[in-house]
């Protein structure tokens, strides 16, 4: 498939005039392995040999003083929450990232929002020093229509209006490989494709569950969960917080804090927070959050 250049893609290689290290940043289907193998491509033309990092000892092992190099790596720190096993095993390496980025080469990095935005991930310094934002950098709509044109060719010029999700790229390449016929109805339903990822959160432990019982609390409270309900002393509050902890799997009692850190995270990818207010990115995305907790935590919504 055609990469399309957006505004993302660009930001990353004007910083890497500069830099030696950027970290794509975004919400799932925004196109950040798109833009770090775009860039690696672009990189190849200036001399820089690409090397892909698929395992954190790698970086140590392929990597060859006074080679103009390009290292590029998807999903640091977790592919869907932050991994502490993965990030531990990234630490003790950050010598040898320093050392590699003194000798001119260059990192390019794709990272989760709620994986970049979680605690554990400051201690990979390097990677914190130039982020570029996908989802900040929104898609213009001439970019969501050629990117649209890259992936369906000839297609309904409504679904640029229909899908203003940040995962359009996404849906526009699940579209052309499964051959979809009624691209307008799918744009349209595209709730397959956050129902995939919201699995794979539940799927991803106590840290997932957290993060859907943070949604869950965020449809119960009607799209706008204050952020003092979370430090409430009240007995009804605490319960009501119980009765979701526990329906998605997580001890009674839990953390508060714990749980407004997790949300933290999901700002930028299904939370807004605005003066204290958490609220769904979209509209869209809340009808969506109300029909996912109903299939799995149904009687807390009651």
């Amino acid at each position: 498939m055609k990469f399309v250049p957006t505004k993302a893609s660009k930001y990353v290689l004007k910083c890497l005039k500069d830099k030696n290290c950027v970290t794509v940043v975004g919400s799932p289907g925004v196109g950040k392995t798109a833009i770090t193998r775009h860039v690696a491509l672009h990189l190849t033309g200036m001399g820089y040999a690409v090397i892909p990092i698929t395992d954190p000892r790698d970086i140590r092992d392929f990597y060859k003083p006074g080679q103009r190099s390009v290292f590029v790596i998807d999903h640091i720190g977790g592919k869907f929450t932050a991994n502490k096993q993965m990030i531990d095993s990234w630490e003790p390496l950050m010598g040898v990232v320093e050392q590699i980025l003194s000798d001119n080469c260059k990192i390019v990095l794709s990272c989760r929002s709620q994986v970049y935005k979680d605690k554990k991930f400051n201690v990979l310094v390097p990677f914190k020093s130039c982020e570029c934002n996908v989802n900040i950098l929104r898609f213009s709509p001439s970019e969501r229509k050629n990117i649209a044109k890259a992936h369906l060719g000839n297609y309904d010029h409504k679904i640029i209006k229909i899908s203003d999700y940040d995962f359009f790229p996404l849906l526009c390449v699940i579209c052309s490989k499964q051959g979809i016929i009624d691209i307008e109805k799918f744009f349209y339903l595209s709730f397959v494709v956050l129902e995939k990822e919201l699995n794979s959160l539940w799927d991803q432990g106590k840290v997932g569950r957290c993060q859907i019982c943070a949604l869950a609390l965020c449809v119960i409270n009607d799209n706008e969960l204050q952020e003092k309900y979370l430090t409430s002393k009240e007995s009804s509050a605490r319960h009501v917080i119980d009765d979701v902890a526990e329906a998605c799997g997580l001890n009674r009692g839990i953390s508060l804090v714990k749980i407004k850190d997790e949300m933290d995270t999901l700002v930028g990818t299904y939370l807004t927070k605005i003066n204290g207010i958490y609220t769904a990115i979209h509209n869209k995305v809340f009808d969506f959050l109300v029909y996912y907790c109903s299939t799995k935590i149904l009687g807390c919504l009651i």
